[in-house]
């Protein structure tokens, strides 16, 4: 996943085109923006690699601790019984 980032020519142009009102509450945020540091969770999408594997979750147990591969139908199973029960 990338974020479209606009070039200074673009936030330039941008800018010219606000109200004073505008600027006055782009400026608010753009100090805030730079007073508080950036949560790590809201970066996490940049350490993202490519496993191959297309849902962790229905085999963390293998992908965490090693253990082996079980069927898909077996956690559906218990996932199912275990929200019955």
């Amino acid at each position: 996943m990338s974020v479209a980032v606009p070039t200074k020519t673009q936030l330039d142009q941008a800018i010219s085109q606000l109200r004073p009102d505008q600027l006055s509450q782009l400026w608010d945020f753009i100090k805030q923006l730079v007073q508080e540091p950036v949560a790590p969770l809201y970066q996490i999408h940049e350490y993202a690699i490519a496993t191959g594997v297309r849902d962790l979750a229905v085999q963390h147990d293998h992908y965490l601790y090693g253990f082996r591969f079980s069927s898909s139908s077996h956690h559906v199973l218990s996932a199912t019984s275990a929200a019955a029960g």
